[in-house]
């Protein structure tokens, strides 16, 4: 009976030994801080998905804008240096074109947004073009256009992102409170140019 205590002692002391061995040790510190790396990385994950998700939308969300998104309003400048102020306070529409002078199918598509936009101030429609290239790149490829509305320049990155202009041309109306009413990307067919038309009459 005595000999059995002493081993079943010493085999518990093998036992200790080994937890206390400085190699077993490491590896149990390793895998420890491993597990909490490992957590950490979980919640921070989780607590930056909420965030893009509670932003202003610039960064979630579809690539395109989509009815009934909300844009942030903001102030450009425009060809004369002057600041223009697009304001969502409840007094009127705007017909927002955000274009680049230096895109082939945007001078393309000139023409039909001065239609478009003769047809929105008839109706009261504030109407903003908005170029994402430089002031003075803007100016020097307008300079032999003929464009019958104001052009100003997209103020920020943010604001681009924002009115997610991901590719051009890009036409718009948004309400009086700043939602997209209509949105269209790319050249207008004679239906889509209609349909705008449409809009821009009907509300």
């Amino acid at each position: 009976m005595k000999d059995n205590t002493v081993q079943s002692t010493s085999t518990r002391w093998a036992v200790w030994r080994k937890f206390l061995d400085p190699a077993y040790v490491v590896l149990l510190i390793a895998i420890a801080v491993a597990v909490s790396f490992i957590i950490t990385l979980s919640r921070d994950k989780a607590r930056l998905r909420a965030e893009l998700v509670g932003s202003s939308g610039t960064l979630c969300g579809p690539q395109s804008a989509q009815v009934g998104d909300v844009l942030p309003a903001f102030k450009a400048a425009g060809m004369d240096g002057n600041w223009a102020e697009v304001r969502y306070d409840g007094s009127h529409r705007y017909l927002i074109i955000i274009f680049s002078p230096s895109c082939g199918v945007c001078d393309h598509e000139l023409p039909t947004w001065n239609r478009c936009a003769k047809t929105a101030e008839s109706v009261n429609i504030t109407v903003r073009g908005m170029s994402i290239d430089p002031l003075s790149d803007t100016r020097s490829n307008l300079k032999d256009k003929q464009v019958d509305f104001e052009t100003f320049i997209v103020p920020s990155m943010s604001i681009q992102r924002a009115y997610r202009a991901v590719s051009i041309p890009q036409i718009m109306i948004v309400s009086p409170q700043g939602f997209v009413e209509w949105v269209q990307y790319g050249a207008m067919t004679s239906g889509k140019e209609e349909e705008l038309l449409s809009k821009l009459r009907t509300g």
